[in-house]
């Protein structure tokens, strides 16, 4: 995960603590692979960086990445 960015970027100290919205960028790159990886986007005011928002991010790569093992039926 990207170290968070903060939107506007302030360094002024007078305005540094003013309001800024945290943004959350988490990488997802597969090794051995040409694909080029997968960004996973966010601020602060649709959620958090909790294990819970990471999980999201991997399972919604999990689900598009792969396709689903579809078992014959009869076994």
């Amino acid at each position: 995960m990207q170290g968070v960015v903060y939107t506007p970027n302030l360094t002024h100290s007078n305005v540094y603590y003013q309001r800024q919205l945290a943004n959350y960028n988490l990488c997802i790159q597969e090794m051995g692979t040409d694909s080029p990886p997968t960004m996973c986007l966010w601020h602060d005011g649709i959620a958090h960086r909790g294990s819970i928002e990471v999980a999201s991010c991997l399972l919604k790569w999990v689900e598009t990445s792969f396709a689903p093992v579809v078992q014959a039926k009869g076994r």
